[in-house]
């Protein structure tokens, strides 16, 4: 709910190509979580093979001859609502995963795990409405 509502708000102070690059960083992003937080060893050519996405991404998405793309008139608010949203979109996905690979759930099966975690979505979203 909380990303969906930053994404809503940086899509309306962003230009589009800037906010589909600011997007992208999703993938350092989940990299980075993944290090610190299950402390996951990535060797240099994985980090190098990660950043040559990112930035061909940025490249693919980068329209020549377009001058709106972080430059001085970019809403700096924006830019950081996209950083925190691609901060909160990784560190879910490693958490989610954290929690999915622990000891506890190795004894429960796929549909147990689900449910779960399904119920504790629905009591943290329930507590946000």
């Amino acid at each position: 709910l909380l990303m969906n509502v930053l994404t809503v708000y940086a899509a309306r102070l962003l230009p589009p190509p800037t906010f589909q690059l600011l997007a992208n960083t999703k993938i350092l992003c989940t990299a980075v979580a993944a290090k610190l937080i299950m402390a996951r060893d990535l060797a240099f050519a994985q980090w190098a093979a990660l950043v040559v996405l990112t930035v061909g991404v940025a490249i693919g998405q980068w329209q020549g001859g377009t001058s709106d793309v972080l430059d001085a008139s970019t809403p700096f608010i924006g830019v950081l609502l996209m950083l925190l949203n691609s901060s909160l979109s990784a560190l879910g996905g490693v958490c989610t995963e954290k929690v999915l690979k622990s000891r506890g759930s190795a004894q429960l099966s796929i549909f147990a795990t689900n449910v779960h975690m399904a119920g504790h979505t629905l009591l943290l979203n329930g507590g946000f409405l």
